[in-house]
């Protein structure tokens, strides 16, 4: 759709997005999306009498879905797709975090995230869950693997293939050798994280090994002292589900993905950067990494 912006502080915001967006080396399927889809909510800001960027508020952004929702494609055959109403969210998203950044903006401004009533989202626990699920803990295998699948936001795989020498305590980081693509990447570890899986190594894990005899290089150790897989360590986190007798959570259905959905969820709540979420997820492209910029709400068709 085609934009005609007259507002001088939205031009200069415009052009100013756009030099973030290439220096950034943001890339879409059709190049200009994200500058598109900002200078259209501009566009449409500038028609509401919406003249300074300090005056938007959640209404207008709401406003602003129902018109997505509801305006035509540009050839006038039906409506926007979901996948393209979330695009120029995401976009949206992107812009305010920049104009933060630039203190265009004092404060974030809630973006919602369109949802069709048959969307089913991952499941998402929230930060008492997490501190519940911790509580019935019974073993220092499962504290680690909490610690691993939410603490660090690693993927099922990832906690599968993941190597004791993948830890290094010297410099607080583990090292995921085997993400998907077969990239490497590095995540940081926070102290409740290391001393999880301080306890783990020098208690089960070397009991495990010792008892077997066992040479393997694995992180996680069944009772035969050989890897475990990524169904048993899923079977351990539901066990762990069941003991907290918390029928909403059981009702969930929790995955180790869910753990990584979840960290990366609360850590957007807490105003982390998109920068910061690609690299802690491993994702090439900031436009997976999107999925997780917005909060879900799945009893809704939008969130308000």
């Amino acid at each position: 759709m085609k934009t005609h912006l007259k507002n001088e502080q939205y031009l200069r915001i415009a052009d100013e997005y756009d030099r973030m967006v290439r220096a950034k080396n943001y890339k879409t399927g059709s190049g200009h999306m994200y500058q598109d889809y900002a200078r259209e909510l501009l566009t449409w800001l500038d028609k509401e009498g919406i003249g300074d960027v300090k005056d938007i508020t959640r209404k207008e952004v709401n406003a602003y879905l129902q018109h997505l929702i509801s305006r035509p494609k540009q050839n006038g055959n039906g409506h926007l797709r979901m996948s393209t109403i979330n695009h120029h969210l995401f976009s949206i998203q992107l812009l305010f975090d920049h104009l933060i950044e630039t203190e265009y903006l004092d404060e974030h401004i809630p973006v919602p995230n369109y949802l069709p009533k048959k969307h089913n989202p991952f499941a998402l626990i929230t930060e008492e869950e997490i501190k519940d699920l911790y509580k019935h803990c019974q073993t220092t295998t499962e504290r680690a693997l909490l610690s691993i699948g939410y603490g660090c936001g690693l993927r099922r795989s990832e906690i599968e293939n993941l190597n004791t020498a993948d830890v290094i305590y010297s410099q607080g980081i583990l090292i995921v050798t085997k993400g998907k693509g077969n990239k490497i990447r590095e995540v940081a570890l926070n102290s409740v994280v290391v001393d999880d899986i301080k306890k783990y190594l020098s208690t089960e894990r070397i009991q495990r090994v010792n008892s077997t005899n066992s040479s393997s290089d694995a992180f996680f150790l069944n009772a035969k002292g050989e890897r475990l897989t990524g169904d048993y360590l899923n079977r351990m986190l539901k066990a762990i589900v069941k003991r907290t007798k918390n029928n909403d959570l059981i009702s969930k259905k929790i995955s180790l993905h869910c753990l990584r959905h979840s960290i990366t969820t609360h850590l957007v709540e807490r105003g982390m950067g998109i920068e910061y979420i690609r690299e802690f997820l491993g994702h090439k492209g900031i436009d997976t990494t999107s999925l997780y910029m917005v909060r879900r709400k799945r009893r809704n068709r939008y969130l308000i």
